[in-house]
C-alpha cells in the first residue's frame, strides 16, 4: 500500500487481521496521519513495517517494539523520526529510510 495516495489514520483494526498471514506493512509514502496504533503489536509475525514519508505523531507505541528483534521477528521498523514522531526502537528514521 506504498505510495497509494491512502488518507486518514491507521485503522486499530489492523492489529487483529491473521497474524500468522501478515508479516508486511508497507504504509510509507502516503498521507496517513495520526498515532501509531497500539494494537499493531498484535502482529507478532510482523517483519517489515514502514511508514515513513506521511503526516504520523506521536511515540511508536511500546506494544510493537516489543516485537522488534531480537525480542521479536520484526526486522525493520521505519518511521520519520522527527519533532512529531519519538521511537526509540526503529531500525530506520526519517530522511535514511526514503526510497528511490
Amino acid at each position: 500500500l506504498s505510495g497509494c495516495g491512502l488518507t486518514g489514520t491507521i485503522p486499530p483494526e489492523f492489529g487483529f487481521l491473521n497474524s500468522t498471514a501478515f508479516d508486511h506493512l508497507w504504509l510509507y509514502n502516503n498521507k496517513l496521519s495520526g498515532t501509531i496504533p497500539e494494537e499493531l503489536g498484535n502482529l507478532d509475525n510482523l517483519k517489515i513495517f514502514q511508514v515513513e514519508a506521511n503526516n504520523i505523531s506521536g511515540d511508536v507505541p511500546v506494544e510493537l517494539c516489543v516485537n522488534v528483534a531480537p525480542y521479536g521477528l520484526l526486522n525493520t521498523l521505519e518511521v520519520d523520526c522527527n519533532e512529531k514522531v519519538t521511537c526509540t526502537c526503529c531500525t530506520c528514521c526519517g530522511e535514511d529510510c526514503i526510497r528511490n
